[in-house]
């Protein structure tokens, strides 16, 4: 055997001799670099990948900071609240009458896959059920909070459906004591009009104005592309705010987007957006 055959051989053992060495004593010496013990999962955790069992107590944090209860399988979710059925001729589901949402919309156009027996594409979802996703309209008072509560029982005055050819008008009362009536069409296959009627029988002016939102309730796992959070041009300035800053008190008025009564500071602009 040459000396270069020696010197590999010699070369190859070392090196083996160095990673048993490694494996076997550095987490000794350094427990915290040792294999972490697989995490203790119970039945009840361990719910069903597909969705389609519970989610063994897992909670959603909205986009607003609202606490949603535990995960349930989108018929479950359904089934919890009363609803009114939406057949566009495009778009089927329900309007979920607590809050006069809309949380369950499927295009019976597009399939989620390219086989032609795949399940239709789910738009839109019940908020404690996976994929949370709705459509809420709503009025703004002068002093930031909402009109009408998010969580308020609506009652069906007039329809037993929404189609195209049956419009439905709902109402609710709110804790001020204003009647609000909505009436909801459709005038597309995609589109929704919502027209609202407020009744103030009290002896104080109100300033509204209206406001809809589009919430999501599920966990954004990777951000690293996305902004997540609200973006605004106000005062001809792009304008990002992570909805951790949102959701906790500010001392800098520039973070404050919509102050409440007795609070300094906010942005104030004529034009932009949010």
């Amino acid at each position: 055997m040459n000396e270069d055959m020696r010197n590999m051989f010699l070369a190859i053992g070392v090196s083996l001799l160095l990673v048993f060495a490694v494996q076997t004593f550095l987490p000794q010496i350094f427990p915290s670099l040792g294999p972490e013990p697989e995490p203790q999962v119970t039945p009840a955790q361990a719910g069903d990948e597909s969705g389609e069992g519970s989610a063994g107590g897992l909670t959603v944090t909205g986009t607003d900071g609202e606490s949603v209860a535990a995960i349930v399988t989108r018929g479950a979710a359904l089934d919890g609240n009363e609803r009114v059925t939406i057949d566009t001729g495009v778009l089927t589901g329900s309007l979920n009458l607590t809050g006069a949402v809309f949380d369950d919309l499927t295009l019976t156009g597009y399939r989620q896959s390219v086989d032609p027996t795949s399940p239709f594409v789910d738009l839109l979802h019940p908020q404690n059920s996976r994929g949370g996703y709705n459509v809420a309209h709503n009025w703004m008072t002068s002093v930031g909070g909402a009109l009408i509560d998010p969580k308020a029982q609506w009652t069906v005055v007039a329809g037993n459906e929404l189609t195209p050819d049956t419009p439905l008008t709902l109402e609710t009362t709110t804790a001020t004591g204003i009647r609000v009536e909505r009436r909801i069409e459709v005038v597309d296959d995609y589109l929704f009009r919502l027209t609202d009627r407020l009744d103030h029988n009290g002896t104080q002016g109100v300033t509204l104005a209206p406001i809809g939102t589009v919430n999501r309730y599920d966990e954004v796992i990777d951000d690293r592309y996305t902004t997540t959070g609200y973006i605004s041009v106000l005062e001809r300035k792009l304008r990002e705010h992570k909805y951790g800053k949102i959701a906790k008190p500010s001392t800098n008025p520039e973070e404050r987007l919509n102050p409440t009564s007795g609070e300094t500071g906010g942005i104030v602009s004529t034009g932009g957006w949010v």
